[in-house]
């Protein structure tokens, strides 16, 4: 999947105009933080582990604009913790794109359709009732959704509305197994899932973000990347995972009943995020 060309002129335009003025150094990408707080424990991720103390900290709207003009990159990745738990994360979409930014939402996608279903009420009129009838037929919504939406939004607060330059970047490890054991719950993929069959609906643009650790399965990887792009998802990312030791051990803890179960039943065992020294776990 080529990235859109207007995205592609737009970070043109910036290099160029940078190469031209010949500046030493320049952003491309601001990855903006504006907490670290997350409503999942994923065993690969180390914010709640060595950020543990500033867990309940949190940018103000100001500081967080304030920093997307000061770095002054094209694109600005919305990340966290949960930036969707950010209390003011429609203002900050609505700043960023007002500063002509392109916004890449780094989500789990636990609450993108809650966010969805604020932009139909914010919305709402009957010609919205056919979307609406679909997503109720496909239980993208449900009837008392459908309910809240027809009686439209009671603030002005502003709503995160499908836009060329705004990306849901959902964060999907694998395929339904993986992706729940490595966030240490079941049914995140499943609603992932949602969130994205209800965004392409919606007309919003959707990417997936995919840590690979140095255990991951490539084959399943890429019958992941298969189903999404089935699901037209946009466009793919991947990052590297890093080992954090302090994951490793809990990972060990966490999965000592599921690698005994595995072993059991003569499965060959893979180990997904990090590499697990089987003496130590007590297997032999």
């Amino acid at each position: 999947m080529r990235f859109p060309l207007a995205l592609t002129a737009k970070i043109a335009r910036h290099i160029i105009r940078h190469k031209v003025r010949r500046t030493p150094k320049f952003a491309l990408v601001l990855q903006l933080e504006p907490l670290h707080t997350c409503n999942l424990t994923c065993t690969g991720c180390g914010r709640i582990r060595e950020y543990s103390t500033s867990l309940k900290d949190m940018m103000s709207l100001e500081d967080c604009l304030g920093s997307a003009v000061e770095c002054d990159a094209p694109m600005v990745s919305i990340c966290g913790g949960e930036p969707l738990i950010y209390p003011k994360i429609e203002e900050l979409v609505a700043g960023l794109l007002e500063q002509e930014r392109i916004v890449y939402v780094c989500t789990n996608g636990m609450f993108m359709r809650k966010k969805m279903k604020d932009y139909l009420a914010a919305t709402y009129s009957p010609e919205l009732e056919p979307t609406i009838a679909n997503l109720v037929t496909d239980k993208l919504v449900s009837e008392k959704d459908a309910e809240t939406i027809r009686k439209c939004k009671q603030d002005n607060r502003p709503v995160i509305r499908p836009s060329k330059w705004m990306y849901w970047n959902v964060h999907i490890d694998g395929l339904e197994y993986t992706h729940d054991l490595i966030v240490e719950r079941e049914g995140v993929f499943k609603e992932c899932v949602e969130a994205i069959r209800m965004a392409k609906v919606l007309g919003y643009q959707i990417a997936t973000n995919t840590t690979v650790y140095k255990e991951t399965e490539v084959k399943e990887i890429e019958q992941m990347f298969e189903f999404f792009s089935s699901l037209e998802v946009d466009g793919h990312t991947i990052s590297p995972g890093y080992e954090y030791d302090a994951a490793k051990k809990d990972m060990v803890k966490r999965l000592r009943h599921q690698l005994l179960l595995r072993y059991q039943g003569n499965d060959r065992m893979h180990f997904w995020i990090y590499p697990v020294n089987l003496p130590e776990v007590g297997l032999h």
